[in-house]
């Protein structure tokens, strides 16, 4: 079972199979863990239009979607108002990052759509 956890001023919440860090995060939370369990996970980062990095530890064949509903809940901004993308294309919420080849600590870039003219 994964959890999903939140630092942030010493809180912990448990959600959804994720684990979120900040990138300014010093706390070790690394789990001595075999070769073949911690290569199911990756780490990746994504990076706001402001700079702002978050760190979601993922299995390799999880939907891309659990990790955007949680950036987005984690942000306060809806889903349907954030673009993300990886490697210059627009992610497919299906898609795995095992289905796109994604290695640990690669960056997804993620965009809030402007609304208006």
């Amino acid at each position: 079972l994964l959890i999903f956890v939140a630092y942030c001023d010493g809180f912990e919440l448990k959600y959804c199979g994720l684990r979120i860090e900040m990138a300014n995060n010093t706390r070790d939370d690394t789990e001595p863990e075999s070769n073949n369990v911690q290569s199911d996970f990756i780490q990746l980062r994504v990076v706001s239009q402001d700079s702002k990095e978050v760190t979601f530890r993922v299995k390799m064949d999880m939907p891309l979607i659990k990790l955007m509903k949680a950036y987005s809940e984690r942000t306060g901004i809806g889903l349907g108002s954030l673009r993300f993308v990886f490697d210059g294309s627009r992610l497919d919420d299906t898609k795995t990052p095992k289905e796109l080849n994604m290695e640990d600590n690669d960056m997804i870039d993620v965009y809030q759509q402007q609304h208006g003219g």
